[in-house]
């Protein structure tokens, strides 16, 4: 399988087990891209996974980001929101199955994975945030 979206830029990176239907989206935190996180596959051993690395829509400080600085955070997260769910939509129509699909966010990347996760109408497989310094302030978004 293969995971695409029009959503972002992103990479594909797959399983080393072909028969793999697991998918990790991976969402990079504040002024960063998926760049850093192609090793993430090694760091973590978990090769029966495969990975759709995201970069934010917005660009920041030679990176990417998800949402703005106050007033804006609240816009920027339910547009990050809009633009997962239509992800998803896309993932399914290429054959994933939702309760396959896990969330790795970092930071900023760990209050959008949460914050759509708790909002998304189907079953995850599961979500995973490091770092992610603001989602329990950010827990009205839901």
């Amino acid at each position: 399988m293969h995971a695409e979206t029009s959503q972002f830029h992103s990479e594909f990176i797959p399983a080393k087990s072909k028969k793999s239907r697991r998918l990790m989206v991976v969402l990079h935190g504040r002024g960063d891209s998926l760049k850093p996180f192609r090793e993430l596959p090694d760091e973590l051993g978990l090769y029966n996974m495969n990975y759709l690395l995201l970069n934010a829509p917005r660009k920041y400080d030679g990176g990417f980001t998800w949402y703005g600085f106050p007033p804006r955070q609240a816009r920027g997260v339910l547009n990050a929101r809009m633009r997962l769910s239509i992800l998803m939509e896309e993932l399914k129509e290429q054959g994933w199955k939702t309760k396959d699909i896990f969330f790795f966010g970092f930071s900023q990347g760990a209050l959008v994975s949460v914050d759509f996760g708790l909002n998304y109408q189907e079953p995850l497989g599961g979500i995973i945030g490091i770092s992610g310094y603001e989602v329990a302030s950010y827990s009205w978004f839901t």
